[in-house]
Formats: structure tokens, sequence, C-alpha cells
């Protein structure tokens, strides 16, 4: 349930390029890739999950790997 959540996230923050996203790209890389789209999908993560970040976990989604140790410290399953 959890993977279909983060999928699901991941395509509606950056739409055309959710495949690359979810690949391990690191968000940075991507065309899309701006302040906005990090705000958007900082706020997407604590909204879907029902979880507040820090501001240091905030700093370790750069990827879907850092997304997913950032989840896991919250008990979200995955």
């Amino acid at each position: 349930m959890g993977k279909e959540k983060i999928k699901q996230l991941l395509e509606d923050v950056f739409t055309d390029e959710s495949s690359l996203a979810a690949k391990g790209v690191t968000f940075s890389e991507l065309e899309c890739w701006d302040s906005l789209h990090y705000v958007q999908l900082v706020v997407a993560v604590q909204a879907t999950f029902g979880i507040e970040l820090n501001s240091e976990q905030i700093q370790r989604i750069t990827s879907l790997n850092g997304l997913l140790e950032v989840l896991k410290e919250h008990s979200v399953d995955l």
C-alpha cells in the first residue's frame, strides 16, 4: 500500500518525469526540478503519510532512496 502511495505521489509532483524519479535518479537531475517542486514534494509526503518532517529529514529527500529512508524512520509501512 505504501509503495502505491509513493508512486502516486511522484506522479502528482513530477508528472512526465515520475518514472525517472522512481528509478533512483536524484530529483535535482530531473528537468522539472526546482524549489517549487521540492516544496510540493515535502508537503505531499507529509499530507499523504500523515507525518511531520524535521528540517534534517527534508534535506535528505533528494531521491527516492532518501525519501524511503525518511519514511522508514516514521515507521511508514512500505
